[in-house]
């Protein structure tokens, strides 16, 4: 991943360190969420990106080898062609919208 769109995906990173305090990364969801809204409003796709660690907490009990560096969370997986990612470092998981049902 280039690193332009590292800095542009830590706006909705939550920190590791528990030490920050609870209003910095309620902040952060915050602007997260509104992110989302936005895309969700103006009716257009969207991709997240998590590092190995979150994705593995994400996707308890999945084979651990299926998840690489990054994982791609998208609701397109067309919407892959605009991250330049080397996809032996990543994966993909297309959300379709009955995750919990």
């Amino acid at each position: 991943m280039k690193y332009e769109q590292q800095e542009i995906m830590k706006v909705i990173e939550f920190p590791g360190n528990r030490q920050f305090e609870d209003s910095k990364r309620s902040e952060k969801l915050k602007v997260a969420i509104a992110m989302l809204e936005y895309c969700y409003n103006e009716n257009t796709d969207f991709s997240i990106v998590v590092d190995n660690k979150a994705a593995l907490g994400l996707f308890e009990g999945k084979d651990e080898n299926l998840i690489k560096d990054y994982l791609i969370i998208t609701t397109s997986r067309k919407s892959k062609e605009h991250f330049k990612i080397d996809s032996s470092n990543s994966s993909m998981y297309e959300i379709t919208g009955n995750e919990f049902d």
